[in-house]
């Protein structure tokens, strides 16, 4: 994933994260015990969160954060837009439970 990717993900610029990359760098040279627990703590969300779907949770992600950079539109329009959909589909999947 490109910097400005990760940047536009976190609402920061693309320095910020060069300088975040090169400062995790620096802790895990000198293994940070504080930064290496952060890192196992991530790995065990990031394992419950993917599972055995993981593969065809990124494929959609990557599509998804392709289209949204293609689009140009400013990140909160982007955020308004998924979270109504959602909320859409949610909606439509109620409804038909319910019949």
């Amino acid at each position: 994933m490109k910097y400005q990717m990760v940047g536009w993900l976190a609402d920061k610029n693309h320095a910020t994260v060069i300088h975040s990359v090169k400062v995790m760098k620096d802790m895990l040279e000198i293994k940070d015990g504080m930064t290496l627990s952060s890192i196992e703590a991530w790995e065990r969300v990031f394992n419950m969160e993917f599972g055995s779907e993981g593969g065809l949770k990124h494929a959609f992600e990557m599509q998804l954060d392709k289209l949204v950079i293609e689009s140009g539109l400013e990140h909160s329009i982007v955020e308004r837009l998924l979270t109504n959909r959602a909320e859409d589909i949610r909606k439509l999947q109620q409804d038909s439970v319910s019949l």
